[in-house]
């Protein structure tokens, strides 16, 4: 499959093999590619493509040159194609005329930029502005530069590259607005900066970026943001609407408001969970939950999902903002009890506040459920959004159950999509053709969706094929080990993760888990009774330290990822 970008160099590969320079003949052969590619599928005359190529010589003149280089550029993308084969991408229609078929076997950086856009538009008609967000994201990630920069005198091109452009810069701001929604702050004022750095005199994006400095108390930043849109909009004899002024007048006299989180900045964009997205917000949105746990096998993403609800949630009923406290690292319950009682502005405040805490990794500390009781005993205007391997088993506790990303079927959200875009970040483009495509398939099934060994699988997209990772998955998951040096110990391997597991579990649990591996396809009651020696109570336990998961009512199984561990 050919990898063509057209963002800023203009490169073609086949494969991950580029086409050198040499192979082209002339570079009329790569302008009549780009020609072709302007409008894929369309059918260029001879007369087009020559008043186009060669706009000041006569066409009888250059005809034949015309001729030598469609032949060299078939040459070039297809060296094996044999005299009088039929290209699979540059097709002669008729007697004379010629295009890039539009459905041959290619990547596009420009329409795959264009598909992201459209999907992001989508989503937001549909108000799911966290997939809309993400959507924009990736489209950004592809724009490297102006289309076709090395042709910027070519008429042909500047339409297009106008049009381009004025699409990246609407990504950037809906993503600005996206990012400033979830209480995203720096990414949101990142994306206004970039958008002011491409069109000084953006307005929409100057305020943008003045409202995320005042959130972030940065008062002179303010100022500073004003005036260089002043200067912009000046050089144009312009000056800013009256909107603006007033925006600015307003933030002058507003004081910052004060820090309303401590969430941590996410480097990545996030795919998937719509479904447990919109449940843990409409609940903690509400009156009846105050403390909701996400349990589920470790790198299963509970984190990512807290984080990415917790930023939905900021303003609203949280009156004192959302704030995040990690339960790794913390030795006592006292210890977790004060990092609480600090949050909440001391012991006494606390009972004042109406906050989201959200509580990462409880399963870290044995007595982290009563401590968890004791602060939300003493803080009733405060609620908990808890991530953890086990249960609390709280009065007050509803749960959430968080598994793999699906993989049995492909789209937005899937474990192949979520492949996709983290190899694209670390390939500069997603694997490409039907061989790849199974591979990914595969992997994502090997592993259950679960988004950790995903991402630990796309770090050796660097290094072998999907083919390769596949094929090595299948004779053992601990292959995956993370290169990665600021994931957490616990998160480097799947062997590392079954490791933390383990040590949760009971020495009766280990025994009843050992006998259970067994089976391959699930299991009853009858049959764990009868094979593994599991009365209710232990399965129930199993099932609450997110070691088994029910497929059907009354039928469990072993998490798949876990089950290569467990000792015979």
């Amino acid at each position: 499959m050919l990898v063509i970008r057209q963002f800023g160099s203009f490169t073609v590969s086949r494969g991950d093999v580029p086409v050198e320079s040499a192979e082209w003949g002339r570079r009329k052969t790569r302008s009549l590619l780009k020609v072709l590619l302007s409008a894929r599928g369309t059918v260029f005359t001879v007369d087009q493509l020559l008043e186009t190529l060669y706009p000041e010589s006569q066409p009888e003149r250059v005809a034949r040159n015309l001729l030598t280089r469609i032949t060299e550029l078939r040459r070039a993308l297809e060296p094996g194609l044999g005299e009088g084969q039929q290209s699979r991408y540059i097709v002669r229609v008729g007697r004379g005329s010629y295009c890039f078929a539009a459905d041959a076997p290619v990547w596009i950086d420009t329409e795959r930029f264009q598909a992201h856009m459209w999907a992001a538009r989508t989503w937001a008609d549909q108000g799911r502005w966290q997939e809309a967000t993400g959507m924009y994201e990736e489209a950004i990630a592809l724009y490297r530069g102006d289309y076709l920069a090395e042709d910027l005198y070519e008429e042909w091109t500047q339409t297009t590259r106008m049009n381009l452009r004025e699409l990246y810069l609407q990504a950037l701001e809906e993503a600005a607005k996206g990012r400033a929604r979830q209480g995203h702050l720096q990414q949101a004022t990142a994306y206004s900066e970039w958008l002011l750095a491409a069109d000084p005199a953006r307005e929409s994006a100057a305020r943008l970026k003045m409202s995320m400095h005042h959130q972030s108390g940065r008062t002179r930043a303010v100022e500073r943001t004003y005036a260089a849109l002043g200067e912009a909009l000046a050089d144009l004899g312009a000056g800013p609407e009256r909107v603006t002024q007033d925006l600015f007048r307003e933030l002058q006299a507003t004081p910052p408001a004060a820090e309303t989180h401590n969430l941590p900045t996410q480097q990545s964009s996030f795919v998937g969970r719509a479904a447990e997205l919109g449940a843990v917000v409409s609940r903690l949105s509400g009156g009846q939950v105050r403390l909701l746990t996400l349990t589920g096998p470790g790198g299963s993403g509970k984190t990512r999902l807290a984080l990415e609800a917790a930023g939905w949630l900021r303003g609203g009923a949280y009156r004192d903002g959302v704030w995040f406290q990690s339960v790794e690292g913390i030795a006592t319950p006292d210890q977790l009890l004060a990092a609480l009682e600090r949050i909440g502005g001391g012991k006494v405040a606390c009972s004042r506040r109406q906050m989201l805490v959200v509580l990462d990794n409880a399963e870290h500390l044995p007595e982290a459920a009563d401590v968890v009781a004791t602060f939300l005993g003493r803080a009733p205007g405060v609620r908990m959004l808890v991530t953890s391997r086990e249960r609390l088993k709280l009065e007050a506790e509803w749960c959430l159950e968080i598994d793999g990303l699906p993989w049995r079927e492909d789209g937005p959200g899937s474990a192949m999509e979520l492949f996709r875009q983290r190899a694209a970040r670390v390939n500069g483009a997603p694997p490409q053709g039907p061989r790849e495509a199974a591979a990914v398939r595969r992997i994502c099934e090997l592993v259950g969706g679960l988004p950790l060994a995903i991402e630990l699988a796309v770090a050796w997209t660097r290094v072998i094929s999907c083919q390769e990772i596949a094929r090595r998955l299948e004779a053992g998951l601990d292959f995956l080990r993370a290169a990665a040096a600021e994931r957490p110990a616990r998160h480097q391997s799947l062997q590392a993760v079954f490791e933390h597991t383990w040590a949760m579990l009971t020495e009766q649990e280990r025994a009843v888990l050992s006998r259970l591996a067994s089976f391959q396809t699930g299991f009853g009651m009858a049959e764990a009774a009868a094979v593994g020696g599991a009365s209710a109570s232990v399965l129930a336990a199993l099932r609450d330290k997110s070691v088994l998961r029910m497929v059907h009512p009354g039928r469990h199984e072993v998490h798949r990822v876990l089950r290569p561990f467990i000792p015979a």
